[in-house]
């Protein structure tokens, strides 16, 4: 199981453990994203990230129960934005 990131110059592929369910390989895609793109320098750029994982995109309207991906994705987008 894995995850692909496909951006105008290059391809990304990341491994993650078999154990993993579809919510979260969907949703360590995200932060994976703002990661690339800040350590590329590519913050100050706009960027879109596209993402049809509705689950993922719910969670992180959902401030009283949040799961700890949803924090990560909010920490991530919260670094670049500061």
């Amino acid at each position: 199981m894995g995850i692909a990131i496909i951006s105008e110059n290059s391809t990304y592929i990341f491994k993650l453990p078999e154990s993993c369910s579809i919510y979260t390989v969907e949703a360590i895609a995200i932060p994976k994203i703002v990661e690339l793109i800040l350590n590329q320098g590519n913050f100050h750029r706009n960027n879109i990230i596209l993402s049809n994982f509705i689950s993922t995109l719910q969670s992180l309207n959902n401030t009283t129960n949040t799961t700890d991906i949803a924090k990560l994705i909010q920490q991530k987008i919260n670094q670049s934005t500061s």
